[in-house]
């Protein structure tokens, strides 16, 4: 099954032809690329979404942050399956109706505790999404399948 969202169809697109696509082009407006390892990054914090790009400069996910982690304020538009930030794993699920991967929960050095969190696949891309702690959305991110 085909996830049917406004940014879908833009996953493995080039850099450059994101530029001229008026979706993007409105969150990419007066933000600059960034280059970290051998990805690339463009991050609006203001409007609560990021794109990540691989060395080849075609977008890989995007992710849709809940406001008041890391400077990030909340995306406002609509997110995939009618998914809200005061979303739980059990009312997402009954949106999805998918089976999902689970993790996180573990301590790491340096990060501390990692959200948990579920993916969800489909036939064209991946849904992946973290909880904080009180298990309410925080992060909905969008990647290829690829």
């Amino acid at each position: 099954m085909n996830l049917e969202y406004q940014f879908s169809n833009l996953l493995g697109l080039n850099l450059d032809d994101l530029y001229k696509n008026s979706l993007t082009n409105l969150y990419f407006k007066n933000q600059n690329l960034e280059k970290i390892g051998n990805r690339y990054y463009i991050t609006n914090k203001y409007q609560g979404i990021g794109f990540v790009f691989d060395e080849e400069k075609k977008m890989t996910s995007i992710h849709f942050h809940r406001g008041g982690v890391d400077g990030y304020e909340t995306y406002s538009d609509s997110l995939p399956c009618e998914i809200s930030f005061k979303d739980n794993p059990e009312s997402i699920h009954k949106k999805t109706n998918l089976d999902f991967l689970s993790g996180g929960g573990e301590v790491l050095p340096i990060l501390g505790k990692t959200n948990y969190w579920r993916k969800y696949q489909y036939s064209n891309c991946y849904l992946r999404i973290e909880f904080d702690k009180n298990n309410l959305v925080t992060l909905v991110s969008l990647g290829s399948s690829n």
